[in-house]
């Protein structure tokens, strides 16, 4: 019995692992964005808020980027094909039906889903649309090219 004891002990001693120190953990920086590719059909705008349509092979997109000043940029335009860094902005799930216990079969998609923007902006889904986007490579109208480093 006692080398049972004392072979579980030795056995549990060896299965343990250090504990890794601050210097070994990786870095938590996430990047939330996903890169997609897509031709701008449409530019539109609402109060300070510029609205960029853009489809891909599968999807259509409703980027919005804030309006800014620049006098000299590399500005989209339309019937152009641009890579883009886009974040979603709104939920994918549906919002709650009131207090109703009910279950109401509806097609989640059809639901307009509204961000509201300062200076009470609220920019909304569209029927085709089914979510906003900012871009994190977007500024005002102007693409944001990455420099490359040497």
């Amino acid at each position: 019995m006692k080398k049972i004891y004392i072979g579980l002990l030795i056995l549990g001693m060896a299965s343990c692992k250090s504990v890794k120190t601050q210097e070994n953990i990786p870095s938590t920086e996430i990047d939330l964005s996903t890169a997609m590719r897509g031709k701008v059909y449409k530019i539109d705008s609402l109060n300070n808020y510029y609205l960029i349509y853009v489809s891909d092979e599968k999807l259509s997109y409703k980027i919005v980027s804030e309006k800014v000043n620049k006098s000299t940029c590399n500005e989209i335009m339309i019937d152009s094909t641009y890579n883009f860094k886009i974040n979603q902005l709104t939920s994918d799930t549906p919002p709650p039906e009131g207090n109703s216990n009910i279950p109401t079969p509806i097609n989640h998609l059809d639901i307009a889903r509204c961000v509201k923007f300062s200076g009470n902006t609220e920019i909304c889904t569209e029927p085709g649309i089914n979510n906003l986007y900012s871009s994190s490579n977007l500024t005002g109208l102007c693409i944001v090219k990455k420099k490359e480093s040497k």
